[in-house]
C-alpha cells in the first residue's frame, strides 16, 4: 500500500485572508456557519486583488438595517 499524501500545508498568507474574509462577511451582518468555512477557504486561496475586490462588496454592502442601528453608512 503506497504512502498517504501528506496534508498540504496552509499558506499563512491564505490564514490571513480567510480571517479577514471571515471579518468582512460578520461586519455585513454575515455569521459564516460551519459550512461557510470551507467556501471561506476556497475564496482565501485566491489570488490576493479577488479577495481584496469579495472584501470591498461585502463592506460596501454594509451592516443591514434594525430599528436600534438605522440605516447603514
Amino acid at each position: 500500500m503506497p504512502p498517504r499524501p501528506a496534508e498540504p500545508v496552509p499558506d499563512p498568507v491564505d490564514e490571513a485572508e480567510m480571517l479577514q474574509l471571515s471579518a468582512a462577511l460578520t461586519e455585513a451582518g454575515i455569521t459564516p456557519a460551519a459550512d461557510d468555512l470551507a467556501a471561506v477557504q476556497r475564496l482565501a486561496s485566491l489570488d490576493a486583488q479577488t479577495v481584496a475586490v469579495v472584501q470591498g462588496w461585502l463592506r460596501k454592502k454594509g451592516k443591514p438595517e434594525t430599528p436600534a442601528t438605522g440605516p447603514s453608512k
